[in-house]
């Protein structure tokens, strides 16, 4: 045996062995997409449609009850069953991401924090613009090495095309993200292509699928991270592996 074969050795030998029966030791899992904040909220009025359910249900609890305490704490429980099912990262879209960020600190957890932008007032900011701000001062002015700050342009049919763009060019700048619901159902995509007056269509006025608005404003790439899709179509699924979305 040579001297280097020798060292490898006693380094690689365990030191103590544990019998662990039947349990499974892997690398962390990332949970890919959560409103971790919105865990006191969780089963309310699972049976609308998304359209009903937003607009009549959660858009009117989170004004009347989300601020940083609410987030805060929401977010703390979802980070303890997530630990306890093996999750080490999460991608993170909801309100007061500074509220999820302490939380994150304090327990050592990864998170991508996406900053929810939107073209209508919440109890996070009043205007788009006031939004986009805040989630580029949180990119910016970012010194920890758990979290990764990020632009969440909420969804196609709450965000305008200008809007869109805007926060694509910031998520661009800084090399972060751009984290966004897209084809989360068929309404969303079929009012959009069809002209269909509908909460779910685009705030575009392009006759087209999502998606396909996307591809026309440049808005594809390894830094979108398009969340849901549960409506694509062959094409689409080329698209995005063709310009490395995630």
């Amino acid at each position: 045996m040579t001297f280097s074969s020798f060292l490898l050795l006693f380094f690689l030998s365990p030191k103590e062995t544990l019998d662990l029966g039947h349990q499974l030791i892997t690398a962390g899992f990332v949970n890919s997409h959560t409103h971790a904040g919105m865990t006191h909220l969780r089963g309310m009025a699972e049976d609308l449609h998304l359209a009903d359910w937003l607009k009549t249900e959660i858009w009117p609890a989170e004004a009347k009850y989300v601020d940083y305490e609410f987030t805060y704490d929401g977010t703390e429980l979802a980070i303890a069953e997530m630990i306890k099912g093996g999750v080490t990262t999460m991608i993170d879209m909801y309100f007061f991401p500074e509220a999820a960020a302490a939380v994150c600190e304090k327990v050592g957890f990864r998170a991508v924090l996406a900053t929810p932008l939107l073209d209508f007032p919440t109890n996070y900011f009043k205007t788009f613009d006031e939004a986009l701000d805040k989630a580029e001062n949180l990119v910016k002015n970012n010194k920890s090495q758990l979290i990764t700050f990020a632009f969440g342009p909420h969804a196609p049919y709450t965000v305008c095309d200008e809007n869109l763009v805007r926060a694509w060019k910031k998520s661009e700048q800084y090399g972060v993200p751009f984290h966004i619901h897209v084809h989360e159902t068929a309404a969303e995509a079929e009012d959009s292509r069809e002209g269909i007056d509908s909460m779910s269509r685009h705030r575009s006025p392009q006759l087209c699928r999502p998606l396909k608005n996307f591809e026309r404003l440049g808005l594809v790439g390894p830094n979108l991270m398009a969340v849901h899709m549960t409506q694509l179509t062959d094409e689409e699924v080329a698209m995005l592996a063709r310009t490395k979305c995630a």
